[in-house]
């Protein structure tokens, strides 16, 4: 008999109460508080190879570097790390002259600090990495078993391959311009940075209320109605 996935109840009206948090925030704080009670929203609006079902709120790795959270995916032989910065979201992502607004350049700037941080010290903060899911973990809990891989391969096992992903939400989608569309997706391949406005976490947050009162598999996305606008 095949072994069942786990699985989730979803609470109601999670786009209802997002709203509410993004209507009352003047920082990215509220949002992030809210975010801590409903990690999956966050898990479901990152892309990646397999869904990230464990999450972690203000990953601490060196001593200078805070992500205010990371979502982590497991399949065989490889781990996805999902690093997300939030940035307030009522800023404005492009200035007039067309470039990168100052909190935009800013996550941008810090994410690149990350990245040659991580390159230098991957060991050290893959290890970071296992003590906070097993303390901290949103989802699962706290729990003394470390996380591995499908096959039950240590995050830090030096024959795993890690997929590092980085993530900076910020600002609504109103308002943004064709232009300004094109050059927010284009840091996905110029500097491999995925920059998503509030807006994608409320298309998931809708998508989940579409499964009030079900439960839904612990490794999948609930689908978003068609058209979607992921940005």
């Amino acid at each position: 008999m095949a072994k069942s996935l786990p699985k989730i109840p979803v609470p109601g009206n999670l786009a209802l109460g997002l709203r509410e948090a993004l209507t009352q925030a003047t920082t990215e704080r509220p949002v992030h508080l809210w975010l801590k009670k409903n990690p999956l929203i966050l898990s479901a609006a990152v892309e990646g190879v397999a869904y990230p079902n464990r999450v972690v709120s203000g990953f601490k790795f060196g001593t200078d570097y805070v992500a205010d959270f990371v979502a982590v995916s497991a399949f065989s032989g490889a781990i996805e790390v999902h690093l997300v910065e939030l940035e307030p979201p009522g800023v404005h992502l492009f200035n007039r002259q067309g470039s990168a607004a100052g909190r935009l350049n800013g996550a941008i700037t810090q994410i690149n600090d990350w990245r040659a941080f991580i390159e230098k010290h991957r060991d050290e903060v893959l290890r970071e990495l296992v003590k906070s899911v097993m303390a901290r973990d949103l989802v699962w809990g706290k729990t003394t078993s470390e996380p591995t891989d499908s096959t039950g391969m240590s995050f830090y096992d030096p024959h795993l391959w890690v997929i590092w992903r980085y993530h900076i939400v910020i600002g609504r989608r109103a308002g943004i311009s064709k232009t300004q569309l094109g050059k927010k997706a284009a840091y996905g391949t110029n500097s491999e940075i995925d920059v998503m406005t509030y807006d994608r976490l409320l298309d998931r947050a809708t998508a989940f209320d579409r499964c009030t009162g079900k439960e839904i598999s612990i490794h999948r996305r609930p689908e978003l109605m068609p058209p979607t606008k992921g940005f």
